[in-house]
């Protein structure tokens, strides 16, 4: 029997994980201008991203994507 790894990345958040990406997803909408929505799955898709290649600091988040 094989055994598969999962990189950081394909694995599902776990409940605080998205509660830290929800929180630096609405301080940053607050400091930008309105968004579209388009702009908003983007903003939300690039926290994801760096959150699971390890930038896990909600300070770090919103500097990297302010």
């Amino acid at each position: 029997m094989t055994t598969t790894q999962f990189s950081d990345r394909r694995m599902p958040l776990r409940e605080e994980e998205i509660e830290v990406c929800e929180r630096v997803f609405r301080q940053l909408c607050l400091r930008q201008p309105p968004m579209t929505e388009a702009e908003r799955e983007a903003l939300a898709s690039s926290i994801i991203y760096y959150f699971q290649t390890g930038v896990r600091n909600e300070g770090s988040l919103a500097r990297l994507l302010a």
